[in-house]
């Protein structure tokens, strides 16, 4: 039987990701505004956003019919609904970085991605 390379390259990770230390990196601490705009910078730049709303808008509300009025109304909830699902991913964010500084969720996670990874071997080892 001819072991593949990602066979050997999987099963060398399932061997030493359970054993992989902790590392600690000290948290940066930026300003707000720093980090506002960074953000808004990439939610901005996001074409996915813009293809989104040009696809779904014109099916949506007649915009031969909509006021400078109604086009502030538009970008306000747009910024709404946007405020909202951003600030629960960074919410989230925060709760998983306390986690993720924990030695002993970082073991957990180590074992798990080992055995996941040594699952992978037999995987394309038997193929």
């Amino acid at each position: 039987m001819r072991l593949r390379r990602g066979t050997i390259f999987a099963l060398a990770l399932a061997l030493t990701l359970p054993a992989a230390g902790v590392a600690h990196a000290a948290p940066r601490r930026d300003r707000s505004a720093t980090l506002f705009l960074a953000g808004l910078s990439v939610s901005l730049g996001n074409p996915k956003v813009a293809g989104f709303y040009l696809a779904l808008l014109p099916n949506l509300i007649d915009l031969g019919h909509v006021d400078l009025l109604g086009y502030a109304e538009l970008a306000g909830l747009c910024v709404a609904v946007l405020t909202v699902v951003l600030g629960s991913y960074a919410l989230a964010a925060a709760r998983a970085r306390s986690l993720f500084n924990s030695p002993r969720a970082v073991r957990w996670f180590n074992r798990t991605g080992g055995t996941l990874m040594a699952g992978a071997a037999i995987a394309v080892a038997s193929k």
